[in-house]
């Protein structure tokens, strides 16, 4: 294959123009050239794996945390049980690197199991995603009340990673939630962790059970996790945008109202 290459600069300070004209190729026979001989295909050479050469970036704040928890990050939902208790929580992005000097973060860390994304465990970030697998890292602070008096306060720590198939339709979610502290509550149980694609109707989900207790006691250190397989419901020829969304509610039994001292 001809080729010619253009240099910009002819010594000096550079500040002197250069103008390029025409360039044409003369065929002809060039025998001093070397012979570029290529291999025989090898049919049992292993396939590229595309997705462990992707590299892992950090989604901006905002961006895919927002499409994966049920509020916004940092905002507060509450609602209000049977019995009387108010629970209100909020998701915190977590940043590995800003918390490493937290003990009891580093406990709940290292009793971590193994996800289907490989590489979350090895990079830091609240919110990590290559173009088909993403590790979300996060927080759940909780507040118990009754009639406005504070009851207690749990913190939860959520690791979610999803892992899309190049090769099919299907996507999975891996949940791990541990805790990582707790205060004037005997214990503190998940009583729901919903997931959905939206708009509704484009995947269908099947929810696997959640491996380990989801009631937890002050200074508990074991985590519980689930996998749940999601199909995308795709128009042939068509095209769909998924949102995916989480909340989860909470409860605690017997809880006794704290004394609130006059101001």
């Amino acid at each position: 294959m001809p080729e010619v290459s253009l240099d910009n600069f002819n010594g000096g300070d550079g500040t002197k123009d250069i103008a390029f004209d025409a360039v044409a190729f003369v065929p002809g026979e060039y025998d001093g050239l070397n012979d570029i001989i290529f291999p025989e295909a090898d049919p049992n050479a292993p396939d590229v794996d595309f997705v462990a050469a992707q590299d892992a970036k950090e989604v901006p704040s905002g961006t895919a945390l927002k499409a994966s928890a049920a509020a916004e990050p940092g905002e507060q939902t509450c609602a209000t049980g049977r019995d009387g208790i108010s629970w209100c929580g909020s998701y915190v992005p977590l940043d590995e690197e800003k918390t490493k000097s937290s003990k009891t973060l580093r406990s709940a860390a290292a009793a971590a199991t193994a996800g289907p994304v490989g590489w979350c465990s090895n990079v830091n970030g609240a919110a990590m995603q290559t173009r088909t697998q993403g590790c979300l890292r996060g927080l759940l602070p909780l507040t118990a009340t009754r009639d406005g008096a504070p009851v207690g306060n749990a913190t939860i720590k959520v690791i979610q990673e999803i892992n899309l198939d190049p090769k099919s339709n299907q996507f999975t979610t891996w949940t791990e939630l541990s805790l990582v502290n707790m205060t004037g509550l005997t214990s503190t149980t998940l009583t729901s962790f919903a997931e959905e694609c939206w708009r509704t109707g484009d995947c269908t989900e099947s929810t696997g059970p959640w491996t380990g207790s989801t009631t937890w006691t002050p200074g508990d250190p074991h985590v519980a996790t689930r996998t749940n397989t999601y199909t995308w419901n795709k128009t042939t020829g068509g095209e769909s945008k998924l949102d995916f969304t989480w909340d989860t509610t909470w409860s605690t039994p017997g809880a006794g109202v704290q004394a609130v001292p006059n101001p």
